[in-house]
């Protein structure tokens, strides 16, 4: 599967992308590129799909990391790679090889990025 997400020239410095719904290997009301572990989805496609946004950045699966979102003010600051989605709406990390991602249907993500502390940060910011 080929995935073109979007970039920003503003965040040249460090691998990003804002993935659309193209591709992914869902079917039915969640075709397309679904990464939502909590949807109703196929947990294989869900899956597929992670493991695609990964192998975007040429990494493994497991190295994507998620929230379980909860339009709240919370914020996980990883140092390690999750056992479970912690209760959050946005990660910040300055440990290398994490991909940070989070959800959007009709809320906006924000990327971060401090190049001189070399950190990210990803955030699901609406209500």
């Amino acid at each position: 599967m080929t995935l073109t997400p979007l970039t920003s020239d503003l965040l040249s410095e460090v691998s990003h992308g804002f993935f659309t719904r193209m591709g992914g290997s869902s079917t039915g009301i969640y075709h397309g590129l679904n990464c939502g572990n909590g949807s109703g989805d196929r947990p294989d496609a869900v899956q597929s799909n992670r493991a695609a946004v990964a192998d975007f950045f040429g990494r493994p699966a497991d190295h994507l990391q998620s929230v379980h979102q909860t339009h709240s003010s919370q914020v996980q600051i990883l140092t390690a790679p999750l056992t479970a989605a912690p209760k959050a709406d946005a990660m910040v990390t300055a440990t290398a090889g994490v991909i940070l991602g989070v959800l959007t249907a009709d809320c906006q993500p924000v990327l971060f990025h401090d190049a001189k502390a070399r950190v990210i940060g990803a955030a699901h910011a609406g209500y």
